[in-house]
C-alpha cells in the first residue's frame, strides 16, 4: 500500500498496531460536515463549523474504532474558504438559509400551538361568556396577534369540536374536548 502525500502511518513492532491517519483538507472537512448535516441531520459538525466562524469556544472528545479523518478547524479556515471560493460561499449560504427556513417553520408551529393554548385557557377560565365579551378582540390583546389570526384559531378549535358557533359568535365550549386537545399536544 502506498500512502498518499496527505497520509501518515505509524507501525509498531511486527504484528503490532498500525495507525493510519489521513489529514484531510479543510475543504473536504467542510464539505463532509455539510453533507452529513444534509443527509442525516448530523448537527455536531455543522455546529463546529458555525462555532469556528464566530470564534465561539467548542471542544469535543472522540474515540475512533476505525480509520478516521481528523482535522482541527479554527475560525480562519472557514472564513478563508468562504472568501476564496464562490462555490463554498454559495453552498454555505444555501445551507444556512435552509436552516433559517426550517427554524421559521418550527417557530410558526410553536406560535400556533401557543395561541391555541391561550384560547383554550381563556375559555376554561371565562366560560360561559357574557354577551358583551368579544373573545376575538380579548385574545388578540392577550396574545398580540391580529384578530383575523385569532378568528382562524377559534375556527380551528371549532373544527376540533372544542367550540361551537352561531351567527359568527361562540355559543358553546366543550371542556372535555379542550382538555383532550391539551393532552394531545403535551404527548406529541
Amino acid at each position: 500500500m502506498n500512502p498518499s502525500q496527505n497520509d501518515r502511518r505509524k507501525e509498531a513492532a511486527p504484528g503490532g498496531i498500525r495507525i493510519r491517519l489521513r489529514f484531510a483538507s479543510a475543504w473536504e472537512i467542510l464539505r463532509d460536515a455539510i453533507r452529513n448535516y444534509r443527509t442525516n441531520g448530523d448537527t455536531n459538525q455543522a455546529a463546529a463549523i458555525s462555532a469556528a466562524l464566530i470564534h465561539a469556544p467548542r471542544t469535543a472528545s472522540a474515540r475512533s474504532l476505525e480509520e478516521s479523518h481528523i482535522a482541527v478547524i479554527n475560525g480562519d479556515t472557514p472564513r478563508s474558504l468562504l472568501r476564496d471560493s464562490d462555490d463554498v460561499s454559495l453552498f454555505m449560504l444555501k445551507e444556512f438559509s435552509n436552516r433559517i427556513r426550517h427554524t421559521n417553520e418550527a417557530l410558526e408551529e410553536l406560535t400556533q400551538s401557543w395561541v391555541r393554548l391561550m384560547a383554550i385557557i381563556y375559555f376554561l377560565r371565562a366560560w360561559p361568556l357574557p354577551e358583551e365579551r368579544d373573545p376575538d378582540a380579548e385574545l388578540a390583546k392577550i396574545t398580540g396577534k391580529e384578530t383575523a389570526e385569532i378568528h382562524e384559531v377559534l375556527a380551528e378549535l371549532g373544527r376540533r369540536g372544542v367550540l361551537t358557533f352561531a351567527d359568527g359568535c361562540v355559543n358553546g365550549f366543550n371542556r372535555d374536548e379542550a382538555l383532550r386537545l391539551i393532552d394531545e399536544q403535551v404527548t406529541v
